[in-house]
Formats: structure tokens, sequence, C-alpha cells
């Protein structure tokens, strides 16, 4: 199709209030046990997140400056690893896991192909999450350039939302992450596995026993009661990543950083969250406490 009449078409859909209505086919691709499925969007709902395995893998050649890796992941069926296409890309999967706690997590996954007028436009989101009460969110992982979103990027965007709300899915588009943020999510991260003392320890920082404010604070506390000052220190990031206590995540973590058991409203709101605005999706500010 020349690429005259494909803009013609995209400008067509972004003036209708649900371009889902006018769209022709749809068909769904994913892959399970190395096979690709061609699925119909009722099937969807049929496949575990678990079972999902990546369409694509990031392209390796050296002039390729994202920072693409295998990032491990924990679930109640072991330990696996899921492709993380970029640095921002991989600090969202971290900033979900300590936000949602998913049980299964895919990347990749889904390609989503949908036909009108005889222009067919495919979209693969870059993560699936599926929560413990079964609830499923797709996030797009997607930056702008000059501030501005492309018309194809906003129709993909605007068909992959309404789809998969209709189907009972729960859909994110997702700008960038700071890289201060990004760095303190990594350092927490590593909490994230951790034995059982230290996640016992963790769970009674937020009460009436400790009144610290700082990192330092709750270490020396928990010192003074004859906890071992590694054990102290590790049981208080494991619950700066479990959220049981809050600290400003776009702040340098130090040792005299404010700690706080009530989060601040900008605490709440997943980073970098857009919503479909004039010309594109834009920043948005609303509390949300998960990916879901």
């Amino acid at each position: 199709m020349a690429a005259s009449r494909r803009i013609e078409l995209l400008t067509e859909m972004a003036g209708l209030d649900d371009p889902l209505l006018a769209v022709d086919e749809i068909v769904i691709i994913l892959r399970t046990s190395r096979t690709a499925l061609r699925i119909d969007s009722g099937q969807l709902s049929d496949f575990c997140t678990y079972d999902l395995e990546p369409l694509r893998r990031p392209v390796s050649f050296k002039r390729d400056k994202k920072q693409t890796a295998l990032y491990s992941f924990v679930s109640p069926l072991g330990v696996y690893a899921v492709w993380a296409e970029s640095g921002q890309e991989s600090a969202h999967l971290t900033d979900l896991i300590g936000r949602s706690n998913p049980v299964f997590l895919a990347t990749q996954a889904l390609s989503f192909n949908f036909c009108f007028a005889g222009l067919w436009l495919e979209h693969v989101p870059d993560l699936v999450a599926e929560h413990s009460d079964g609830t499923r969110v797709v996030v797009d992982v997607h930056g702008t350039w000059n501030g501005k979103d492309s018309l194809d990027f906003v129709i993909k965007a605007r068909l992959t939302r309404a789809l998969l709300e209709s189907l009972g899915f729960g859909y994110l588009v997702v700008g960038a992450i700071s890289r201060q943020r990004s760095l303190n999510l990594v350092h927490l991260r590593r909490y994230a596995r951790t034995s059982e003392r230290v996640r016992r320890l963790a769970g009674r920082l937020d009460g009436p026993t400790f009144t610290a404010h700082s990192i330092n604070g709750f270490v020396a506390q928990q010192q003074r009661i004859g906890v071992p000052r590694e054990l102290a220190l590790a049981s208080t990031m494991r619950a700066l990543w479990s959220r049981t206590l809050w600290v400003d995540l776009d702040k340098p973590l130090r040792g005299h950083s404010q700690v706080r058991r009530q989060p601040n409203p900008s605490d709440l709101q997943v980073p970098g969250l857009r919503v479909e605005g004039e010309g594109g999706w834009v920043v948005e500010s609303r509390e949300s406490t998960s990916y879901n």
C-alpha cells in the first residue's frame, strides 16, 4: 500500500470516536511451546501468561545502543527469564514486580493485527502481567520523539486498548522512568528474594516498636534489640522494596534518606504513566498503586 494511502486511512481512523468498531478483521497471534498460533480475540483469555513465549527477540548487533537483556523472574512455578528490549523496559519490569507482585510475566508475546479498508496494522505490546486474582494487564513502554507520538502508534494503541478492555484485560502506556529511580529499583530488587528471617523482620518495621525516620535509624533500632547489622540493613531494604515502608525513589538512597510509613501521592503513581490525550498519549498524574 502506498505511503500516502496509508496516512490517509490512519488520519481517517484518528477522527473516529471508536476506531475498533470500524475494523473489518482482527487477528491475534501468540506463541506457545515454540508454535505460533493464530486465534480469535475471544480465545485470548484461554491462555495462561506463563505459557506465552516471545514472538520476537531483541536485535543483537554491535551498533544497537539499547540495553537488551534476559530478565529473571520468580513465579509460583519457579524461576524463568523474559526478554527486555531496552533499559526502560527493564526498569518498568522491576517497578511492576515491586509494585504489583504479579505471578506471571511475558514480553513481546502477543501480536494484535487490525484490518481497516485493506490496511493491516500490527502491534506487539511489550509486557503482559498476570496477577494472583487472575487479572491481566498489557503494557506498552513507549517514549516520544520531540514530545510527540507518531500517528501510527496513536491508532495502534487506541485499537489495542479498546480490544483488551472489551476482553477484561487492562492496558497501560508508560513512558520514561528517571535514571535515579531506575538505579534505586535495581538496588532494591536485590532484596526481592531473601530469607524468611529477613522477610519477617521487614514485616515488623511499620509497627509501633520502631519510630525511626531514616534508613540508618531503622538499622540502629534493630541493632539495639539484638539484630545483627547485616540483617537489619537487609530487612530495611526489603521493607522499602515491598512497600512496607516508603522512600523517595527519585533521590539517591543514602543512610539519611527519609523513610515514611505512609506513601505520598507521588509514590502511588505508576512512573511515566501516560493516557490518551489530544494528539497522542500524555503523561498522567493520577494516583495508581498497581499496573492492574
